[in-house]
């Protein structure tokens, strides 16, 4: 007849030793047990731990940049000018500087009127909006001269292109 003991005592295999009948332990559990199969399975475990650390490593750098533009923005010119401010593949995403990277694009390619940039996980999304046709040139506008319905003095003068003729204090007549 077989018998089984709960391990309640540290000192089993001295209490084994003594015992005349065969001793099987059915169950073991707790701290001591578990810490015993993770010390027998550590290169498992320090895999594991390399294998995360790579993980969230690879995780802080851009993978893909997704460009998206209207028509008339050439795609290949946008990609070189941000790969020239250092928005390229591979690049440590701590390191983007979007308001460098905005105003150098803005400023190199003329029909753009604003450039978002999104990062978004590992991949980048740039966005371009571009400059309405009508607001190119200002030979094009209808900008003309205010005149004065009544007598009066000037408080505030906005001159949005041109020259103003008027300061603020002036006196205006009508006509």
């Amino acid at each position: 007849m077989r018998e089984y003991f709960v391990q309640i005592v540290p000192d089993v295999p001295e209490i084994l030793s003594f015992a005349q009948k065969e001793v099987k332990i059915k169950q073991s559990t707790g701290l001591p047990f578990i810490l015993k199969r993770i010390y027998k399975n550590k290169g498992m475990w320090i895999c594991g731990v390399i294998s995360l650390f790579l993980l969230i490593m690879t995780s802080q750098f851009v993978t893909d940049i997704y460009i998206d533009c209207p028509e008339g923005i050439d795609k290949k010119v946008l990609r070189q000018e941000l790969e020239e401010c250092g928005l390229k593949p591979g690049v440590y995403k701590k390191t983007i500087n979007r308001k460098i990277i905005r105003d150098h694009i803005m400023q190199e390619i003329d029909e753009v009127a604003y450039l978002s940039i999104n990062v978004k996980g590992t991949n980048i999304f740039v966005t371009v909006t571009k400059k309405a046709e009508t607001l190119k040139s200002v030979e094009q506008s209808n900008y003309c001269n205010i005149i004065a319905k009544k007598d009066g003095i000037i408080e505030k003068v906005i001159a949005r292109s041109g020259e103003a003729v008027v300061s603020v204090g002036d006196i205006v007549k009508k006509g």
